[in-house]
């Protein structure tokens, strides 16, 4: 494992993110069991919530794209006040059809900060350290959510554990003051032409694999209800998080055909089904493929948004495909629950398609040496310093004064000589000087420097 302080501490800040989102996703849950049917509550949380969550992941997408910038701290830190308000909410509110509505709005909210949080990954955190990370986080999450569902004989459904929610609920805010000493910029990588079918693809690859995923669990009839506690299968989550990660920062293109090898578990699982323990074993397997699915997702597309700050908001689009493959799978599974025949065949379908897609991607993304030697041979209209400087400027919303002392900046001029060139006081340009390192997310010049050489238009 290559992972440094910096790697640790995010994996830490968004490991106990996914405790108390976690958690309370959980307890909703129990809640929803309270007022409505087994079948009821399953689609509401497997496919309804499942569905805002992508919403939410898809909003920052899309905010990103619009800001074209690396991740911001005031957004996250907005992101985790609205999610914590709305959580408390869903948990604190009279039992009824409300519960269910604002446990949409908190799952949005859910959404748009894990969309955040895998920005500030793949802006901040090297590559060769990002699936562990992610990774260890996760598993931080599951866990801790485990681990708290032990607290009380309830579970995480005790009145009590609001307390414990709204714990962590303020230690993730007050992280968000030491995470801007971590945030020094990693380098880009040299812009490619990512081209719409590899996107597509890469889109359509976690989507199915989510479907396949989903639609496998109801090999058995709904087994979860059969004594499964939800909590302690999240226990089982955290194994293949680590592992995954391990594998996915070792070789990219192994940890994807694991983790489309081991969707085969609904089959598996199949051949088991009048054995004793069925039940069990089919949780295992389905969770230790659910861990691979979550770490390649974020591999996937963090990886594809690390090729220049035009493709960063591709980052939280495994957070949004795999949500609507997951409530895709579960509608389908429950609308084919009496029809075991007939759900077998569709699983094996969509298991062969994922294949292709699959194969397809890799075509895509991994290709050939001697390939990319020729891309490379294509001419590449490059963009002249006034435009790649303009483009800097408009990226990370440098005003007039702020430009203009940056341009100094680059120049090699101490402070002392800006303020004369300017004509304004030292104290004034140390003021400027210190919004560029904020805006832009750097440390001190050299490292302002380094990210203004690393920018691709």
């Amino acid at each position: 494992m290559n992972m440094n302080r910096k790697s640790l501490f995010y994996a830490l800040f968004i490991g106990l993110i996914y405790v108390w989102t976690g958690s309370v996703f959980i307890a909703i849950i129990y809640r929803l069991y309270d007022f409505c049917e087994v079948n009821t509550v399953t689609l509401i949380s497997e496919a309804l919530l499942y569905i805002c969550q992508a919403a939410g992941a898809l909003a920052s997408a899309l905010l990103c794209k619009k800001r074209g910038k690396q991740g911001s701290i005031p957004m996250l830190l907005a992101a985790l006040l609205l999610t914590a308000i709305l959580s408390l909410v869903s948990l604190l509110m009279p039992l009824g059809n409300g519960v269910i509505v604002i446990s949409c709005f908190s799952n949005l909210g859910i959404g748009f900060l894990l969309g955040e949080s895998i920005l500030s990954l793949v802006s901040f955190v090297p590559k060769n350290s990002r699936c562990i990370s992610i990774g260890l986080a996760y598993a931080i999450g599951s866990v801790g959510s485990y681990l708290l569902s032990l607290i009380y004989e309830e579970g995480l459904s005790a009145p009590q554990m609001i307390y414990f929610f709204m714990g962590f609920m303020i230690i993730t805010v007050f992280m968000c003051y030491p995470l801007r000493f971590f945030r020094v910029p990693i380098a880009m990588e040299q812009a490619e032409n990512l081209a719409r079918k590899t996107i597509v693809l890469a889109c359509a690859v976690p989507f199915l694999s989510y479907l396949v995923y989903s639609m496998g669990y109801y090999f058995g009839t709904m087994v979860y209800v059969a004594g499964i506690d939800i909590s302690l299968t999240r226990a089982f989550y955290a194994i293949s998080l680590i592992v995954a990660g391990i594998l996915n920062d070792k070789n990219r293109k192994l940890g994807g055909f694991a983790s489309f090898l081991i969707l085969v578990f609904p089959f598996i699982s199949l051949s088991l089904q009048n054995t004793n323990g069925f039940a069990m074993t089919l949780c295992i397997l389905s969770y230790l493929a659910l861990g691979f699915l979550s770490i390649y997702r974020v591999a996937l597309f963090t990886d594809m948004a690390s090729k220049g700050t035009s493709f960063l908001y591709l980052a939280p689009l495994g957070v949004v495909m795999g949500p609507l493959g997951n409530a895709g799978g579960t509608s389908i599974g429950l609308a084919l629950d009496d029809n075991q025949i007939l759900l077998t065949l569709l699983v094996g379908g969509m298991f062969m398609v994922t294949g292709i897609v699959f194969f397809l991607l890799n075509q895509n993304l991994y290709r050939p040496k001697t390939e990319l030697a020729a891309v490379e041979k294509t001419p590449v209209v490059e963009k002249s310093p006034e435009e790649k400087f303009f483009a800097f400027r408009v990226a990370y919303g440098l005003n007039d004064n702020q430009t203009e002392v940056f341009k100094r900046i680059m120049e090699g001029h101490s402070n002392a000589k800006i303020s004369e060139e300017m004509f304004l006081a030292e104290s004034t340009i140390k003021y400027h000087v210190k919004n560029i390192l904020k805006a832009t997310g750097a440390t001190d010049r050299k490292s302002l420097l380094a990210l203004y050489h690393n920018f691709v238009p």
